[in-house]
């Protein structure tokens, strides 16, 4: 009995000794790691083009405003809320999102990702912004220096957004996209003006015409049936001879001119529009 006593005080002073010295080297850790500051701070801008609407000075500026002589370099890590930081950043409309850790090296990284903007925006009085893929309108900055589709008569500010203004968003966006992946079209497309209705018009570069889309969606079905068009009025010679391209109907073109003559195109037989 003496024996199994002695053993166990044994094993209760053994495990006291053990958690005094984790106990010990928990505190000394969390001396250490409140006493460790940040080396450097890394700031880097990433997006899906290799447009920079954002910069690490702006990023840096507002985080740390040079004014108020608060500067993250030698301050105590543990000070820092990184969450409080990314929301900071976020605030700004042309970032997307934003990701604040520190690494082992005590460095700061700051990963932010900007929107990109795929189309510009008139509205009715003149005023201007951009829209991004995600439907958000955002401001104009004055470095700005972006070659995008134009879109005029733009009044969907109102947020939510209804179904209608949703579908209407859904266009511009496509219409957009297609736009730039095409140099023929940048180059040719001057305004898409947005009617009151949602239908689209194009106004054109070379030539007087206005091209109705309608309130129609399918880009790869309907452009290439204006390029035929276009490869038509070539063949024949016959630029500026229209007031109005129709691409509103199925499988038809309607060209009007100024006298009100109309002429039809089937656009199921591709030889019906460039003989």
């Amino acid at each position: 009995m003496k024996k199994e006593m002695i053993l166990k005080i044994l094993t209760w002073l053994l495990w006291g000794s053990s958690c005094s010295g984790v106990l010990v080297l928990l505190v000394s850790a969390v001396s250490t790691e409140k006493s460790v500051v940040c080396a450097r701070v890394e700031i880097t801008i990433d997006g899906k083009s290799k447009l920079k609407m954002v910069t690490a000075d702006e990023i840096s500026a507002a985080l740390w405003p040079e004014r108020s002589g608060i500067q993250p370099v030698g301050k105590r890590i543990s000070d820092f809320n990184l969450f409080d930081l990314e929301q900071q950043i976020e605030k700004n409309p042309w970032v997307a999102d934003a990701d604040v850790f520190f690494d082992h090296h005590r460095v700061m990284h700051i990963k932010v990702f900007q929107r990109t903007p795929v189309a510009r925006l008139f509205l009715p009085d003149g005023a201007s912004v951009y829209l991004d893929a995600d439907f958000r309108t955002l401001p104009l900055k004055t470095t700005d220096v972006l070659q995008l589709p134009v879109f005029t008569n733009f009044t969907l500010l109102k947020r939510p957004l209804n179904a209608a203004d949703s579908a209407t968003m859904a266009r511009i966006v496509g219409l957009s996209r297609y736009i730039m992946a095409d140099e023929f079209w940048m180059a040719q497309v001057e305004t898409v003006h947005i009617q009151y209705d949602g239908s689209f018009e194009l106004s054109m570069q070379l030539g007087d015409e206005i091209v109705l889309l309608g309130k129609r969606g399918d880009w790869d079905n309907l452009l290439p049936k204006l390029k035929l068009t276009y490869e038509k009025f070539t063949h024949d010679q016959s630029w500026g001879k229209y007031k109005q391209i129709d691409l509103q109907f199925k499988n038809q073109v309607i060209c009007r001119k100024s006298e009100g003559l109309e002429i039809k195109m089937d656009t199921t037989n591709k030889d019906s529009v460039i003989q």
